[in-house]
Formats: structure tokens, C-alpha cells, sequence
């Protein structure tokens, strides 16, 4: 069961959302957790899907800053960016939180962390215009 119990046509004043949860536990560099076999293909995974995520963040700034689309967003090349469809095409919200060690030897992956989560305060996506049915059309 998707958990949305909604009928329709929809009643005036009700709104269907999407929260998505998504942990990236797993992406740390294969040589610290000595990880095999298929927690290292998880792990490659991961970490292919967030080069995806950030490609696609890369996309947004760069047409952000043009002013106007001059690069298509490949958010449908993972699974993580296309769970974020709806913000890639300017009709949802993304909220980002970050869990970084403080660990001196960690400082490498701290700072790699951390610009990442940087570059996603610069994008900022045109939201779409809303679009409302006539409720008589659809009976």
C-alpha cells in the first residue's frame, strides 16, 4: 500500500506529497572499510549514483547560471536521481543532511562531504506553474 488514502476527484484543500529518505551509508572509500565481494559492488553503486546526482546538480547550476536550459539534467541514469524527479523538473523540495566524522584521518572524505553538500545550497530550480483540474471534465 503506497500509505496515500485519497479519493477521486480530489477535494479542494487536500495535498498529496512525497517524502523520500534516502541513506548513503555505504559510499565511504572501499580502502577504509576493506569491504568485498558484494558489500563493495553496493558500495560501487553508491558511489556511482552520487557521481550521477552530482552531474545532475552540476546540470542545474550550469543552466541556473545561463539563465535558461542550455543542458538536458540526466537525472533518469541512477535510481537516487530519479527518485528526485519531481525537484529536478522544479516541482518539489530537496533537503540535504550530512553526517561527517571529525576524525583527523577522515578529513579527505569530511572535505569531499562537505563541498558536495555546498554545491547543492547553489541550485536553486524555476518551479512549475500548478496545475488544477475541472473537477466537472473528470466526472
Amino acid at each position: 500500500s503506497s500509505g496515500i488514502n485519497a479519493e477521486w476527484p480530489l477535494r479542494p484543500g487536500i495535498t498529496i506529497s512525497q517524502l523520500s529518505l534516502v541513506d548513503l551509508a555505504g559510499s565511504e572509500r572501499a580502502s577504509k572499510t576493506n569491504a568485498t565481494g558484494s558489500q563493495l559492488k553496493e558500495a560501487g553503486g553508491i558511489n556511482s549514483s552520487l557521481m550521477t546526482l552530482h552531474t545532475c546538480l552540476e546540470t542545474l547550476r550550469a543552466n541556473q547560471i545561463a539563465g535558461r536550459n542550455i543542458k538536458m539534467v540526466t537525472y533518469r541514469e541512477s535510481k537516487i536521481t530519479l527518485l528526485f524527479k519531481n525537484f529536478f523538473e522544479g516541482s518539489g523540495k530537496v533537503k540535504m543532511v550530512v553526517c561527517v566524522n571529525p576524525r583527523s584521518e577522515d578529513f579527505d572524505e569530511t572535505l569531499h562531504v562537505m563541498k558536495f553538500a555546498e554545491l547543492t545550497q547553489d541550485v536553486q530550480v524555476q518551479r512549475g506553474q500548478e496545475v488544477h483540474f475541472d473537477e466537472n471534465i473528470l466526472q
